[in-house]
């Protein structure tokens, strides 16, 4: 893993406390719902307003796409239930943030193995849908691709 794609587990990881900007307070209901929707949300890192959106069904999977800083994009295919998962998730993390109860760490060993842990109201998150889904290939991240070293 190079130093990008620990940059965007750290980013994914550190946007969810970004998500409920009040303009994004929607967004769970519709995401559950696979309902389009679109709103903007304050940057945690750089302060720039991007842009969240629900585009709706497409070929049976709820299309949710997340600009990004820098130009990249992360774009999610969820199944019903990843969607309800995901949903799931965001509604319990804005629960535990509205209560103070929200902690997230993130670490990388020297092999480039990166860890991330979610504990939401005092318990740990054992299965993060949004990682999973990272991991399954039903969410991409494009537009950090670094040319080759000369």
């Amino acid at each position: 893993m190079n130093k990008i794609s620990v940059f965007i587990v750290v980013l994914l990881t550190f946007s969810i406390s970004q998500l409920f900007a009040e303009e994004c307070l929607d967004f769970s209901d519709k995401l559950e719902k696979c309902e389009p929707y679109k709103c903007q949300f304050k940057h945690p890192f750089t302060g720039e307003m991007m842009e969240r959106k629900i585009m709706g069904e497409v070929n049976g999977k709820c299309l949710y796409i997340e600009q990004m800083p820098n130009g990249g994009k992360e774009e999610c295919r969820f199944s019903q239930s990843q969607r309800q998962k995901v949903a799931k998730f965001f509604k319990d993390t804005l629960s535990a943030m509205s209560s103070g109860n929200l902690e997230v760490e993130v670490s990388s060993d020297l092999q480039g193995k990166t860890i991330s842990k979610t504990t939401l109201d005092g318990n740990e998150v054992k299965e993060n849908p949004l990682q999973e889904a990272l991991n399954c290939g039903d969410c991409v991240i494009s537009g950090y691709d670094q040319p080759a070293p000369k």
